[in-house]
């Protein structure tokens, strides 16, 4: 009942969002529906000779002002950020019915996650470690504005045809020193298998850079493993593992790796805050000399 339950909303979700192709938000016309998920959908818009990936809320989540709330965060967030490897969002606005958009620059490519299931689902350290001096590269810009994006995992990471690597969705991103109201509602925010312990155990107070360093590590490990850094069974399973085990070192599944490949993935894992990379840029600065 329950599966049937969800597929019903799903078609509700995709017919409500293909109804919208051919309408405008602000000055964007919507020419095509690509694709949705529980919150919003995306489409490719058209202002005048410009085209750009449009991501609105469905129209359920345009009421909820919390949903709103995030939403218009995660934009404001991603404009701020100008650098090449954070994809770039070029307007926010609200459409004359008061629904919410983000405009941000169209990319042709796949994200990570589908790149490794082509690539068989694991690649060279060579190959890992170009994708992960652009991320973070992209991950420096951010925390130098003092933004931890909180949800870093292959899915938010995307590769163009050009092979740039692009950061994706600050929709849980947390600003250093504003209002935390968004976030300190009691659900854990992320996801288990490239989550800090401190982040799976929701202890939100204790977030900072070193919690994104922690889960670039966990992205490098699951390139060059093909694993997860905790196998659970299910996501509550992952996210007790991710709470209360330590990382084991990478070279437990790939011991032919270099050294200092080892112990940068050991050194980002590390299950003290303290014991780990300090930011995005002290992190890069270990991976160019790899």
């Amino acid at each position: 009942m329950e599966h049937s339950s969800q597929n019903s909303l799903s078609r509700r979700l995709k017919l409500e969002s293909q109804a919208r192709v051919g309408t405008t938000m602000g000055r964007w016309k919507l020419e095509r529906f690509l694709g949705f998920g529980s919150a919003a959908a995306v489409y490719t818009a058209t202002d005048g000779e410009v085209f750009a990936a449009l991501k609105t809320l469905h129209k359920a989540n345009q009421a909820n002002d919390q949903v709103r709330a995030r939403f218009k965060r995660e934009a404001e967030v991603t404009f701020s950020i100008d650098h090449e490897n954070v994809v770039k969002v070029y307007d926010i606005g609200t459409s004359d019915d008061g629904e919410l958009y983000m405009a941000m620059e169209m990319l042709d490519g796949l994200a990570l996650d589908e790149f490794l299931s082509r690539k068989g689902g694991k690649l060279g350290a060579r190959n890992a470690l170009r994708i992960v001096q652009q991320l973070l590269a992209g991950l420096a810009a951010s925390h130098e504005k003092e933004i931890i994006h909180r949800d870093l995992k292959p899915s938010n990471v995307f590769i163009t045809r050009q092979r740039i690597i692009k950061l994706l969705d600050f929709g849980v991103a947390h600003v250093e020193q504003t209002d935390q109201r968004l976030t300190m509602d009691g659900t854990v925010l992320g996801t288990p298998a490239f989550m800090p312990p401190e982040q799976a155990r929701g202890r939100l107070d204790m977030l900072d850079a070193r919690s994104d360093t922690f889960a670039v590590g966990a992205v490098l490990f699951h390139m060059l493993t093909g694993r997860y850094v905790h196998e659970g069974s299910n996501i509550d399973e992952a996210l007790i593992l991710a709470a209360t085990r330590p990382a084991e070192s990478v070279a437990r599944f790939e011991s032919e790796l270099p050294e200092r490949v080892i112990a940068l993935v050991d050194k980002a894992l590390s299950w003290n805050p303290a014991k780990r990379f300090a930011n995005a840029n002290e992190m890069l600065a270990e991976v160019e000399v790899c």
